[in-house]
C-alpha cells in the first residue's frame, strides 16, 4: 500500500512539473490571450448594410469545426468570407481517431455521412465550407467571397484583405491553436490596409480537443509545438514574427472592438 501511495505521489509531482515547464508556457501564448479579445458586435449602418464581416480560414479536416463555430453566432444578413485552397481530405486523421477509440467521443453530435465526408472529400477547403454553410441555413448572398487559391494563413489574409478593409470590424474563425497567429498575421505590416479595422478571433476546437486537454494527446504535440514556435520571439528558430506576422497589443485590439460597440 505504501509503495502504491508513494508511486501516485511521485506521478502527481511529475505531472505538475510537466505542466509548469511545458504546458503552461504554450497555453499562455496560444490560448489564454484569446480570452482578452472581446467578441465583435454585429452592426449595420444607416442604410442597413453590415459594417462587420466574418472570415473563415480553412484548416483541412478541421474546416468543419470552423464552420460550426461560426454557425453558433450567424444570423441572416451577417456577411462571411471563406478562404482555403487545400483539399479537406485527411483520411489518415480519421483512421487514427478510429483506432484510438476517440471517434465516437469526439463526434457524437455529427451524422455519420458528415463524418465520412470530413476525412475523405477531395473538395478544397473554401468550397467545402461554402457547401456546409448553405446546408446549414446561411443565405448564399451572405457569402460574399470565396478564396480557393490560398494554402496558408499569410496567403489567406492577403487574398481577401481588400474586401476586409471595406468593413469596420472583422471576426476571424480558425483552429484554436492557430487563432493568435491569424490575428498577428492580419496585423503584419504587409497588411496595413487593415490597420484601422477592428479584429476579433474565435478559436474552433476539433477532435474533442480543447485548450484544457490537448497536452493529454501525444499525437497532437508536434502540431501544437509548431504553432507555439511560429509565434515565438522574433529571431528564434521557427518564428514567423517579423517575417509573416507581428506582435499585437491585446489591450489596443480590445479597445478598437469596444469602440465599435459604443458606436452601436
Amino acid at each position: 500500500m505504501y509503495r502504491i501511495m508513494l508511486g501516485k505521489a511521485i506521478r502527481s509531482v511529475a505531472d505538475r512539473e510537466f505542466k509548469k515547464r511545458f504546458v503552461a508556457p504554450i497555453n499562455a501564448r496560444l490560448f489564454k490571450p484569446l480570452g482578452q479579445i472581446p467578441l465583435m458586435p454585429f452592426q449595420r449602418c444607416a442604410e442597413g448594410q453590415p459594417t462587420t464581416v466574418s472570415l473563415l480560414l480553412g484548416c483541412r479536416s478541421i474546416s468543419y469545426s470552423v464552420v460550426k463555430a461560426f454557425l453558433h453566432t450567424y444570423e441572416p444578413g451577417d456577411k462571411v468570407i471563406v478562404s482555403g485552397g487545400e483539399r479537406v481530405e485527411q483520411e489518415n486523421v480519421g483512421k487514427f481517431l478510429a483506432r484510438s477509440g476517440k471517434l465516437d467521443e469526439a463526434y457524437s453530435d455529427i451524422e455519420a455521412k458528415t463524418l465520412r465526408e470530413r476525412f475523405t472529400t477531395t473538395l478544397k477547403e473554401a468550397r467545402y465550407m461554402y457547401f456546409l454553410l448553405k446546408e446549414n441555413g446561411v443565405k448564399p448572398q451572405d457569402i460574399i467571397e470565396i478564396d480557393l487559391t490560398s494554402t496558408n494563413t499569410g496567403e489567406q489574409i492577403a487574398a481577401v484583405k481588400d474586401t476586409l478593409a471595406q468593413f469596420k470590424g472583422v471576426t476571424i474563425y480558425t483552429f484554436s491553436a492557430s487563432a493568435m497567429r491569424a490575428l498577428m498575421t492580419a496585423r503584419h505590416e504587409s497588411n496595413s490596409e487593415l490597420d484601422d479595422v477592428a479584429i476579433s478571433v474565435v478559436g474552433a476546437n476539433a477532435f474533442g480537443i480543447t485548450p484544457n486537454n490537448w497536452h493529454k494527446h501525444p499525437w497532437l504535440w508536434p502540431f501544437i509545438r509548431s504553432e507555439y514556435k511560429k509565434i515565438g520571439p522574433e529571431g528564434t528558430r521557427g518564428s514567423y514574427v517579423g517575417k509573416h506576422c507581428s506582435e499585437v497589443d491585446l489591450s489596443k485590439e480590445a479597445e478598437m472592438i469596444r469602440a465599435l460597440r459604443l458606436e452601436g
